[in-house]
């Protein structure tokens, strides 16, 4: 029987300077710039790929390859059950969290890893989603204050709509908003490197 191990809660990531916060610690935009009537509708890609909790990591993976860095996981009735990221897959095949599970549960064999283990088992549970007619500044908000890069995006019958991403928002964004920001502003630092000589395996435990 697969049991889903608890997840410990994400680290938050850093909040960059030039972001300015309200007193509650949520950012603060122009309504004038980010709110557009029914952005969502437009915005969140359509029919974004689903798999069911009872999929193999092996073909979750065979699926991101093809569909993107994450993958809704839903129930036959297209109701949201979760969300798996390239994170999550990283962590059970290169030594992070859900490593344990590669090693207690199939002793190392990678096969067995990939070919009996199911996505119900590495998934984000009750992951953080918005609702199609929410606005972009809470997208935007949801993303850096819980610091994610995803966010599936429902009808309000609970229903999957779409899927809005950060490179989703880069796109519809670019263009639209001339701040004056330069890029040494605006990114993240320090980054965490390895040498060019450092093997595959580091880089996933990294």
């Amino acid at each position: 029987m697969n049991v889903p191990i608890s997840r410990k809660p994400r680290p938050l990531r850093k909040t960059d300077p030039y972001r300015l916060l309200r007193s509650d610690g949520t950012p603060n935009f122009d309504d004038n710039i980010f709110k557009v009537e029914k952005e969502l509708y437009f915005i969140a890609r359509r029919e974004p790929r689903t798999v069911s909790p009872s999929t193999v990591i092996r073909r979750a993976l065979e699926e991101m390859s093809t569909y993107g860095r994450s993958l809704l996981v839903s129930l036959s009735d297209r109701r949201l059950h979760g969300l798996l990221t390239l994170g999550d897959l990283i962590s059970y095949l290169g030594g992070g969290e859900y490593f344990k599970i590669v090693a207690n549960r199939h002793k190392y064999n990678i096969y067995s890893a990939l070919e009996k283990e199911i996505v119900e088992t590495i998934m984000v549970k009750n992951p953080i989603s918005l609702y199609v007619d929410d606005t972009l500044i809470n997208v935007l908000e949801a993303m850096i204050v819980h610091g994610i890069g995803v966010i599936p995006i429902l009808n309000r019958d609970n229903t999957i709509y779409g899927i809005i991403t950060e490179h989703d928002l880069v796109k519809y964004l670019y263009g639209i908003i001339k701040t004056g920001l330069k890029a040494r502003e605006a990114m993240s630092t320090p980054v965490l490197t390895i040498s060019i000589n450092s093997t595959l395996g580091k880089a996933l435990e990294t």
